[in-house]
């Protein structure tokens, strides 16, 4: 039963039971009277009769009640139980689209080092494929410190902890970041991409290894 009938038929029954009480009162006023009167024993069981009758009407409009409340109280808990196990459900599938949500981080995060032990391997293959000297090696970023360095900055980068709905909740940051400057610890946008940090160094490589070749003289035409 809905909560507002429930409230409603309540309040008609409580009605009805000021409704008694008022006749109960009348009646008890005639029995007196009544009673004060000789040879008068016919109205005196009448007026018996009628309180009796009008007490157990009152007392069913009281009955009424106690098991509409009773009713009451069992849907309430029967409503909140299927509210409760509503929400647990929705948490629940939460739960497990969060599950989904490791799997596939999981799965990029295997790919990612994939490609970072191959960019390592590359790095390690390129620096001893010439004889770049400690500052060129750096620069250019074909040291296995310089990798992770450069790797740690762009986490910074794109994995900055952030202040989400108005300031209310504090993303943290992705773990293992590292701010390149002391200037950029509130602007962690502004450190400079990967790729571009990689294309400046392989640009500085690729000079380095140009530098070392022949300077050709174009020749002179002859003469015809």
């Amino acid at each position: 039963m809905p909560a507002p009938l429930a409230a409603t038929r309540i309040a008609k029954e409580q009605s009805a039971i000021d409704e008694i009480d008022g006749w109960l009162a009348q009646l008890d006023v005639k029995l007196r009277d009544a009673l004060l009167v000789d040879d008068n024993d016919d109205e005196v069981a009448q007026l018996d009769a009628d309180i009796a009758a009008q007490k157990r009407k009152r007392e069913h409009h009281k009955l009424r009640i106690d098991s509409l409340r009773a009713r009451e109280v069992l849907e309430q808990k029967a409503t909140a139980a299927k509210q409760k196990s509503e929400l647990i459900g929705r948490i629940e599938a939460k739960i497990d689209e969060l599950r989904k949500a490791v799997v596939a981080f999981q799965k990029a995060q295997a790919e990612a080092i994939k490609h970072h032990r191959r960019w390592q391997d590359l790095a390690v293959e390129v620096a001893v494929a010439w004889p770049w000297g400690p500052n060129h090696q750096t620069a250019a970023g074909f040291d296995l410190d310089e990798v992770n360095r450069d790797t740690r900055h762009e986490l910074c980068r794109i994995g900055s902890g952030q202040l989400l709905h108005a300031g209310q909740l504090q993303r943290p940051s992705f773990p293992g970041g590292l701010n390149p400057k002391l200037e950029l610890l509130h602007n962690p946008g502004a450190i400079t991409p990967l790729l571009d940090t990689i294309d400046q160094r392989h640009g500085l490589a690729k000079r380095v290894l140009r530098a070392s070749l022949p300077v050709t003289e174009p020749e002179m035409e002859k003469a015809s």
